[in-house]
């Protein structure tokens, strides 16, 4: 199981902006909770983002995935089934109308 998210904080490089980071949580089949990875990519959350994520963590030995959570981002379940073609996931509903209005 894999729970896929992402917070925006302000962050200082040049000037404080808004940005996302990006967090991936797996839980393994014997219940053991890892960090698949976080990452800042810059800016606010896109699907984009979350492809090149789920390809560094695929690149980095997750090859199978059961199940995935996560948020309604327009596009997300396109980019989890490029990636994850045999998995089961499921969208968070409350979390689908915050970004879909």
């Amino acid at each position: 199981m894999v729970f896929l998210d992402a917070m925006v904080f302000p962050i200082k490089r040049d000037r404080v902006e808004n940005e996302s980071i990006y967090v991936a949580i797996g839980i393994t089949p014997e219940g053991r909770r890892e960090i698949l990875g976080y990452y800042l990519p810059g800016g606010m959350e896109s699907a984009y983002n979350w492809r090149e994520i789920l390809l560094d963590i695929r690149e980095r030995g997750v090859k199978q995935i059961h199940f995935i959570v996560s948020d309604g981002l327009s596009g997300m379940k396109n980019v989890i089934t490029e990636i994850y073609p045999r998995k089961v996931s499921a969208l968070c509903s409350p979390c689908h109308e915050k970004h879909t209005g």
